[in-house]
């Protein structure tokens, strides 16, 4: 079993289970070659790599806490100490990541030049998860309180300003980021899930309105990826912004 893709340029990282617990490998396209980068006997998962620089989740005592591995020197290092660090997500030289137990997490970004680590988030009601990060933007979804639906908020590492997404009775979720454009999933008035999509230059944001579920969006450049299960099994369909062109790229 292999799970929990991500890609930057030719080197595709993914969770594997083929040791009897979760490890963290990697393809590299342009050699053909697959490198095993975690040994431990407890599970390392959650992943996303940027360039050459790979972050995981390592749930090895004390507890869980974000580890970097560099493809091109083979070394990993502990970004934390644990005990509550996972799901990190890396841009650049910008690692983020949540910090806090169930139901408390806040939202934590290091800077990998400075080895500075900035606290988006310090609330103490509030349950801020899935942060994603492009350039000097850091995005994730806030429950306030706890058990509250999600917003999306997009918090600027340079200037502290905050930007509140969505709608917050719709329960958005899931947000991704490149460049200006944001994508989440949200609950419709039907009870289903449709994408949302916001364009940070232009302050707008369009619904993809569509029969089932979409959710677990990804964006790159002006492109829009996402499950879709309105055909009755689970589809990944294809959305280009500039032209409104939607396109079936996998199905079930």
């Amino acid at each position: 079993t292999q799970l929990d893709p991500a890609i930057s340029g030719d080197i595709v990282v993914y969770t594997d289970l083929r040791n009897g617990d979760e490890d963290v490998y990697y393809y590299d396209l342009s050699s053909g070659t697959e490198t095993r980068v975690t040994f431990g006997s407890a599970n390392q998962r959650l992943n996303d790599v940027s360039g050459s620089r790979i972050v995981s989740t390592d749930l090895s005592a004390p507890g869980p806490h974000v580890n970097l591995y560099n493809v091109s020197t083979h070394v990993t290092v502990s970004l934390t100490a644990g005990p509550s660090d996972m799901n990190p997500r890396i841009d650049g030289d910008i690692v983020v990541f949540e910090r806090g137990t169930s139901g408390f997490a806040d939202v934590i970004a290091y800077d990998l030049r400075s080895d500075i680590e900035t606290p988006v988030t310090t609330t103490t009601a509030a349950n801020e998860l899935n942060p994603v990060v492009s350039g000097r933007r850091v995005v994730y979804e806030r429950h306030s309180p706890r058990d509250a639906p999600g917003e999306i908020v997009v918090f600027d590492l340079d200037t502290a300003a905050e930007i509140v997404l969505g709608d917050s009775a719709l329960d958005d979720l899931r947000p991704d980021i490149a460049g200006d454009l944001i994508a989440w999933d949200f609950l419709t008035a039907a009870g289903d899930r449709d994408i949302a999509i916001h364009d940070l230059a232009t302050g707008t944001t369009t619904a993809l309105t569509l029969a089932g579920n979409q959710r677990a969006a990804h964006v790159s450049g002006s492109v829009v990826v996402f499950d879709d299960d309105a055909s009755g099994t689970s589809d990944v369909w294809m959305y280009h912004v500039d032209s409104g062109q939607r396109i079936l790229i996998g199905s079930g």
